[in-house]
């Protein structure tokens, strides 16, 4: 599970501002293109990172011991 969240959402977050940083080191103006991949971006990590506080509260209560790598 923890390679799941870690792994593939958080990677697409990663690869979507990369993808921003590249075009913007190529001279691409388009603006509202790059703003949209920023947003999209943005809400894959915040939705990773609220999953992962979700797993690690469910793994402590399973467990009586907290979860401190999700």
């Amino acid at each position: 599970m923890a390679k799941e969240m870690r792994g593939v959402h958080y990677n697409q977050g990663i690869h979507a501002l990369n993808t921003v940083a590249l075009r913007i080191r190529h001279g691409d103006r388009d603006f509202t293109d790059m703003l949209e991949t920023v947003e999209r971006a943005a809400a894959l990590l915040e939705e990773t990172e609220a999953a992962a506080r979700g797993m690690r509260s469910d793994m402590a209560t399973l467990t009586g011991r907290p979860a401190l790598f999700l």
